[in-house]
């Protein structure tokens, strides 16, 4: 409800509907003209504000109210106007005392209170709001943009969307355009403002002001790039001075001054050289003679005379106590306070020496004079904090703590004197502690020391980084924020908020801090942190936009951060990389060598930046060219530890990419040089692991982990690798007891380790253990953290409770998203609304998103009853499709939390799938022969997120050919012929059958239940189902599967036939029984065992049994994310109780050996590349059979005898056999998949063929990768 006065609460409301005369038969005219945004505000207005009971106030009443409210207003306006901008928000706040009016009435509230400092960001928040909640209120969003162009740190977003607003047909273009005006006018007119204006000349190509400025900034730039050129040598001297590169800034220098010698700054910086140098005679030289040339900088020219001969004699001070000379350090300071009797530094100085000697008394004397002399100064203080810090640093926290206190007795000090140096003492005992990982030991000291000094920012920031480490980032910024709300104008606080918000990627909050702190107060490192942040702002926002879909926008603002970014090597390192993960890394080395291009001579340490880029890329010839000079150079420590990282990376990457093709010796020989210049590289050796691991060796990859172990024993991702490998070799003793170690050198509160070590045992499927630990997560981080979220999420999947794993993705996503800026995510809403919805589309989202963005409103937002949403859905939904947009534009998940959501979305993934599919058998016509025809329509239809609905319809045609009348063998030896017309038949029928198999089931991942009929019109009907259930217990799994299902072996098994004598049916097999198997998986090794047993029943059919036994074993050789090879060994055998293999009337017509035994070497390739996935397959096999004499007639002794007692003859067989098969399928469509197969059987007597092409269509647009193996429809007499 909005906020109003209190005295006028009951009765403001709004008189009616906007739009009284708006009705649904309007509203769909205009949705068809694609003006939905306009239907959806008429049909809002109309069901929202219609006259009815609720309304029903007395008109006149409520207008007086709303006259005095307005006038009141308008007096706060007219405060604002003159000036008076704080009295006016005051005024605004008593009216509106429970927070701002609801309607355009908050857009008053907001100017007025935003035009204050204390409001801005108030009103800042207010406006985002708004937007989010109505994205199509034109005003709002113009409200927000005008707000934003007031701060330099959001100006350039508010440009954007005031720009992105004028192109909108119904936003008040005079009013945009003059706002749009108003903020150009902010600029300063740089060369990077003026893709801006020609922007705005774009769409107003009349406005001379614009044009005007715009050409004010092409004069400037080109002066500016003059200017620079005949700068150039001066300042990459004087920048190279800066750096404290004296040799090469006094050989640029010297250059410099041949062309222009009477330039003072290059003379100056000739002396700054030698100062530096330590040649003060001539520096004091080229001071002079720079005060000849600038007499206007006199005073300058002469303080540097002065400096250099005072820090002569300082820095010979200081160098002869750090050489412990401390008499001569005493000399040479007492001649420089000769010169500057008065000079707090010397004084300090001296004192430091005095401390030195171990005088405390007299160093707190001298420190003392010095605030005497200069009591402004902090040279002194920062002597005596300097003192006490030694000593704590030392291990000497007591003494110096009883320093102070004698201080403060002796001198009669306050005991908050010295609050801030006590808190500096805690703070040491703090990072002590911190190394010892007595983490919260470390925190008490530190809210100790806090408790010392509230007002000590750098206390309170170690202390926040310490909740943010234990994952308890709001604890944090809620110390932080109490630092500001204490002393809300110290630079320091503000510099230390800024900075924690900096770590945690909030540089739209960072920035409004350092904003607060006054120009003249703000130093080097305040400067340097506000322009890191106004570039962060514009990456962050930029990943906003494209993550949205926003491509164009998202590619100005990074190349206008580009410009600022300058040639600070640091910022345009920034840049760079977020090109990278734009997707962009061509254009992210392109930014690099430019700015090595423009630096010369090369610091190592930006190489060392470039050669970083390189490896993040993996331009690895160019990387592996530059590590070797940089191997020559003269580096510091860091950068020395920078290159000792990438030469290990780039070895680590060669021999990754080798192991993955399966190059294991290769891998090896990419390793070995880093190795044997680096042996104890905790990288390389993992790496070396990897590829033991990969190559099967598992002794040697333990081998190697211990190694990395012995060296360093806490390695938590060393000792989680040895105990998978352990586990997978099936020591699982061996690796609990691993984990055991982890969790014991692990603190409690250390959130990533235990993070790490839940994320292993949920992959490891052992989910008690993983309970126990997520549990603990959960307590420690009050259920806040992402990550732990996310957990739960996939322990509860797992469960097999989705509903509620849902629920903990969607917590973890809004704790994402709370780490978020408000500010980019609505110009990342209204810039995306811009070109989905009002720009001329060549691509839009489809009917149903559309539909999605109508129910949301509704349910949230305008009050749409979900039945009118739903009608104009229909409308929206036609209309889009007329306008051309495709089906949908893929959005992938950028976090872990969305990437949990999208697999749970496509676990809901349904599709109807239709194909063709033939089966062949060669065979004597009429009787073996099979040719079997299915057209299988399968609807998978989710149900939730546990299962699918499943729906079968396949037209089926079943085709054995046509009796030879003549081939009186192959009659005798079909039905009944050779029993009641041993003279044989004329002719016979062609033996054919076609009907419609039925089915529906359910699915889960446990599980399957189905029932169905074989196919309605063959000559044996019959209802056949099955449920199945499989399961999984690491390293042990089984499924089990009772069943009745029809033999497909001939028409007559499949179909039943009828006799061409008798006319009576027989055949129509069904088998009806239960599959029992189970596995064990160990690494790339799986075992298993197959036990079943049916009952065979047929029409006319002797009754059969079947027994089997099968085993095997499988190696899997390639295990990537896009491909699997595997081969292995299978051994099958068959016991049948009788043999009904023939055709006569009484046997089924397939397969049943009384003994059968075949040993088979199969192979299975599959992968996926691109949008195609594929398989390949294939078995060579020897088997044995043994066939028993079965009668002619076995269900029919008086057939038998009349046929005179003749049997089919038994014996036994052996041979060998090959099979051959593939499949591929294509991804044509987010919606539509392609695909076919074909196999092929060959050994004697028996060679059929297989092939099916096929289609299926997604309902919702698949976005993941394409799934592998290829998924033929299967027609459900094969389920």
């Amino acid at each position: 409800m909005a906020n109003y006065p209190p005295e006028n609460e009951a009765g403001l409301r709004r008189d009616g509907p906007p739009f009284p005369q708006t009705g649904e038969g309007q509203g769909i005219a205009l949705v068809i003209h694609g003006a939905i945004r306009t239907v959806l505000i008429a049909f809002a207005a109309t069901l929202m504000f219609a006259p009815g009971p609720a309304y029903s106030i007395d008109a006149a009443a409520r207008q007086q109210q709303m006259a005095e409210t307005r006038r009141k207003i308008a007096t706060a306006k007219i405060l604002a106007r003159a000036g008076k901008k704080e009295e006016a928000a005051a005024m605004m706040r008593s009216l509106f005392p429970s927070g701002p009016p609801g309607g355009e009435m908050a857009l008053e509230y907001y100017r007025i209170i935003g035009s204050t400092p204390e409001g801005w960001g108030e009103a800042k928040t207010g406006l985002e709001k708004l937007v989010m909640a109505e994205p199509y209120v034109m005003l709002y969003r113009r409200e927000l943009a005008t707000h934003w162009i007031t701060r330099e740190a959001t100006r350039y977003a508010g440009i954007r969307a005031l720009a992105a607003l004028a192109r909108q047909p119904d936003a008040d273009k005079h009013l945009t355009m003059e706002a749009w005006r108003d903020a150009l006018s902010l600029l300063g007119g740089s060369a990077g403002d003026m893709r801006l204006y020609r922007e705005y000349l774009a769409v107003d190509p009349a406005n001379t002001e614009v044009r005007e400025r715009l050409a004010k900034a092409q004069r400037n730039e080109d002066e500016r790039q003059r200017r620079a050129r005949e700068l150039l040598a001066r300042q990459q001297g004087l920048d190279l001075l800066d750096a404290g590169h004296s040799d090469e800034a006094e050989r640029v220098l010297a250059e410099a001054l041949k062309k222009s010698p009477k330039d003072p700054q290059i003379v100056g910086g000739l002396g700054l050289v030698r100062l530096r140098q330590g040649r003060h005679a001539e520096a004091q030289e080229f001071f002079a003679r720079a005060l000849e040339l600038d007499a206007g900088s006199r005073s300058k020219w002469k303080g540097l005379i002065a400096t250099a001969n005072f820090w002569k004699l300082m820095r010979e001070s200081s160098a002869a106590r750090d050489e412990k000379k401390l008499d001569i350090a005493e000399e040479r300071v007492r001649e420089a306070l000769r010169l500057d009797p008065g000079n707090a530094d010397g004084i300090a100085l001296l004192g430091g020496i005095y401390a030195d000697r171990g005088d405390l008394p007299g160093a707190e004397k001298l420190y003392r004079e010095s605030i005497g002399r200069d009591p402004a100064s902090g040279a002194a203080r920062r002597g005596l904090v300097g003192l006490v810090g030694l000593m704590s640093k030392q291990g000497r926290r007591a003494e110096a703590m009883a320093l102070l206190d004698s201080l403060g007795e002796k001198h009669g000090e306050s005991a908050g004197k010295y609050a801030s140096v006590r808190a500096g003492i805690l703070r040491d005992d703090a990072d002590a502690l911190l190394a010892a990982g007595r983490t919260e030991e470390a925190i008490a000291a530190l809210g100790n020391a806090l408790s010392l000094a509230p007002g000590e920012p750098w206390v309170r920031f170690d202390l926040a980084r310490l909740y943010q480490k234990k994952g308890s980032p709001e604890q944090g910024r809620a110390l932080m924020a109490e630092g500001v709300t204490i002393a809300p104008d110290d630079p320091q606080t503000l510099h230390a908020s800024a900075l924690f918000l900096a770590g945690q990627d909030e540089a739209d909050e960072a920035l409004l801090r350092l904003e607060k702190i006054p120009p003249d107060a703000r130093t080097e490192s305040m400067l340097k942190l506000h322009r890191k942040m106004v570039i962060q702002s514009q990456i962050q926002q930029a990943a906003a936009l494209y993550r949205t879909g926003n491509r164009a926008d998202s590619l100005a603002i990074l190349e206008h951060a580009g410009y600022d970014a300058g040639d600070d090597p640091e910022f345009v390192n920034s840049v760079a990389n977020a090109w990278v993960e734009r997707g962009d890394p061509s254009r992210a080395v392109d930014m690099m060598r430019d700015l090595l291009a423009r630096k010369s001579p090369l610091p190592a340490a930006l190489r060392v930046r470039y050669a970083l880029l390189l490896n993040r890329v993996e331009q690895d010839g160019e990387l592996s060219s530059l590590l070797e000079q940089l191997a020559a150079e003269e580096l510091s420590g860091g950068e020395r530890e920078d290159l000792r990282y990438l030469r290990a990376s780039l070895s680590i990457r060669r021999a990754d990419a080798r192991r993955r093709t399966g190059d294991y010796a290769g891998a090896r020989e990419a390793l070995a040089p880093a190795l044997e210049r680096d042996p104890e590289n905790i990288d390389l050796l993992m790496a070396l692991a990897r590829v033991h691991i990969s190559a099967r060796e598992p002794e040697q990859a333990r081998l190697v982990y211990r190694r990395v172990l012995d060296h360093s024993p806490k390695n938590i991702d060393a000792r989680l690798a040895l105990a998978k490998v352990m586990r997978e070799t099936g020591d699982g003793i061996a690796a609990r007891q691993e984990i055991e170690m982890v969790l014991a050198f692990t603190p409690a509160d250390d959130l990533d380790v235990r993070l790490n070590v839940a994320d292993w045992l949920v992959d490891m499927k052992d989910m008690a253990t993983a309970r126990q630990v997520t549990a603990q997560l959960t307590a420690a981080t009050a259920g806040n953290n992402a990550h732990v979220l996310v957990l739960l999420g996939r322990i509860a999947k797992i469960d097999g409770r989705y509903d509620e794993a849902m629920g903990y993705f969607r917590q973890a996503r809004e704790a994402e998203a709370r780490m978020g800026s408000p500010m980019h995510a609505a110009l990342a809403l209204m810039l995306k609304m811009d070109d989905e919805i009002y720009s001329p589309p060549a691509a839009a989202p489809a009917a149903a998103p559309a539909v999605k963005q109508l129910e949301d409103m509704s349910r949230e937002k305008k009050g749409i009853s979900l039945k009118i949403a739903e009608r104009l859905g229909d409308v929206v939904a036609g209309t889009l499709a007329l306008a051309g947009q495709p089906a949908f534009q893929e959005r992938p998940p950028q976090t872990e939390a969305e990437e949990e959501i999208a697999r749970m979305e496509r676990r809901r993934e349904g599709h109807v799938s239709a194909g063709y599919d033939v089966r062949s058998k060669p065979g004597t016509a009429g009787v073996s022969a099979f040719t079997a025809t299915e057209l299988p329509i399968e609807a998978r239809i989710p149900l939730g997120y546990s299962g699918h609905a499943l729906v079968h319809i396949d037209p089926v045609s079943a085709d054995a050919g046509t009796l030879s009348p003549s081939d009186r063998y192959t009659l005798d030896r079909y039905g009944q012929i050779q029993a009641l017309a041993p003279a044989g038949i004329a002719g016979a029928p062609r033996q054919s059958a076609r009907g419609v198999a039925v089915a529906v089931g359910y699915e889960t991942d446990d599980w399957r239940a189905d029932i169905g009929t074989t196919p309605l019109g063959f000559p044996v009907q019959d209802i056949v189902g099955g449920f199945k259930t499989y399961r999984s217990d690491e390293p042990f799994y089984y499924y089990a599967d009772l069943s009745r299902r029809p033999v497909t072996s001939s028409l007559v098994s499949y179909a039943g036939a009828r006799d061409p004598v008798s006319g009576e049916v027989w055949g129509g097999v069904r088998s009806s029984g239960g599959d029992f198997r189970a596995g064990f998986e160990r690494g790339r090794f799986d075992a298993y065992v197959g036990l079943g047993y049916h009952l065979l029943t047929g029409k006319n059919v002797q009754t059969n049994t079947q027994f089997e036994l099968r085993t095997g074993i499988n190696r899997t050789f390639i295990q990537e994310e896009d491909m699997r090879l595997s081969a292995g060994f299978v051994l099958t055998h068959w016991r049948y109780r009788d043999d009904l293999s023939y055709y006569t009337f009484g046997h089924g017509g397939y397969y049943s050996p009384r003994t059968y035994y075949s040993l088979a070497t199969p192979v299975r390739w599959d992968g996926r590349t691109g949008r195609w996935s594929y398989l390949l397959k294939g078995s060579v096999s020897a088997s044995a059979s043994h066939v028993k004499d079965m009668p002619f007639y076995p269900a029919r002794a008086d057939l038998q005898a009349l046929a005179g007692n003749p049997y089919h003859t038994g014996g036994s067989g052996h041979g060998m056999g090959y099979s051959l098969g593939g499949a591929l399928e294509y991804q044509a469509t987010p919606h539509l998949f392609i695909g076919g197969r074909i196999e092929i059987d060959r050994s004697e007597y028996y060679t059929p063929n297989f092939a099916t092409i096929y289609l299926r269509y997604m309902f919702d647009p698949h976005t993941g990768p394409v799934p592998y193996p290829p998924t033929p429809v299967k027609p459900y007499s094969r389920f």
